[in-house]
């Protein structure tokens, strides 16, 4: 067999396989983001953890789902700067929408939120290397991926976390931004299964 036909039957396999599009891509990052946070909120809730849901729950819940669908859409660059430009925004309405001292006292170490975010955000994370690793390269998109992931602590600090602005700022929004690098550091060294766009 001649070089030409072991390349002709690798491509054959690689047509064969089935593909995933990008909408079922999308909702299992939105799954994988928001579901965590949904399970996460019911257990502490069975728990005898009182939930607080604030008004921002739900454009944080908003601009993950949009983060998940420009992170997986092919082309549509737009849609990605506007998902970032939503998050930044939505950031700082968690940190306006808290008032400083009106939060309860810590019942636990204020890094236990930070650790928690990032506990939570684990499967988005996996989730979204998973998905970007058959995707081109595009450290937009990994950063769309990345805040889409981290939207589940978010919400999880928005439903448990009764601190202040200050404790958001510094235990919260940094748990999410170091997620985001991290997905956008990770996803430039992946090995790439397609270089689909």
């Amino acid at each position: 067999m001649s070089a030409f036909d072991t390349a002709r039957l690798a491509m054959l396999a690689e047509a064969q396989k089935p593909r995933v599009g990008w909408v079922r891509r999308a909702v299992m990052l939105i799954l994988a983001s928001l579901g965590t946070a949904l399970v996460v909120g019911v257990v502490a809730s069975l728990l005898g953890k009182p939930l607080e849901l604030r008004i921002t729950v739900v454009p944080l819940v908003i601009s993950g789902a949009w983060l998940a669908f420009a992170a997986t859409r092919p082309g549509r660059g737009w849609m990605r700067w506007v998902g970032a430009a939503a998050a930044i925004a939505v950031s700082i309405a968690l940190v306006a929408t808290r008032h400083d001292g009106s939060g309860a006292p810590h019942s636990h170490s204020e890094l236990s939120c930070t650790a928690l975010h990032v506990l939570a955000a684990v499967p988005a994370v996996v989730a979204a290397l998973w998905l970007l690793r058959s995707m081109a390269p595009s450290w937009v998109r990994a950063l769309c991926a990345g805040l889409a992931a981290g939207v589940t602590g978010a919400v999880l600090g928005e439903m448990l976390c009764a601190g202040d602005a200050m404790h958001v700022m510094l235990f919260h929004l940094t748990a999410w931004t170091g997620l985001t690098a991290l997905v956008v550091l990770v996803s430039s060294r992946l090995s790439r299964s397609s270089w689909a766009p």
